[in-house]
């Protein structure tokens, strides 16, 4: 199997980043910032694969997150796609290195 399918025609659902993500051969890491409440920077992806079906070890976490999105969005992402990214970690405030001196840079 290779991470490149054929694009589906007609395609009627937004594409996400792309097919890479929701390869099932690639680890896909999202960013997170904040603790309470924790979320997502603005600069990382998430979203379900057109192109891979949900793995069966995903299944109970993605079944779960539907129920609660009950019918948002519904129609605008492939309910039996591999979600990504796989894992997540903080990725902000990032300590950044500047004229010898350490900042920490918020997004």
């Amino acid at each position: 199997m290779s991470c490149f399918p054929a694009v589906p025609t007609p395609l009627i659902s937004f594409v996400a980043f792309g097919t890479l993500a929701g390869c099932p051969y690639i680890l896909t890491v999202g960013g997170t910032q904040n603790f309470n409440p924790e979320g997502v920077v603005p600069y990382s992806g998430a979203g379900f694969s057109n192109f891979f079906q949900t793995p069966s070890f995903q299944s109970s976490v993605v079944g779960a997150y539907e129920r609660e999105l009950n019918i948002t969005n519904n129609g605008y992402f492939n309910k039996t796609g591999r979600a990504y990214p796989d894992i997540s970690a903080q990725a902000a405030p990032q300590p950044v290195i500047f004229t010898g001196k350490r900042h920490l840079c918020m997004y």
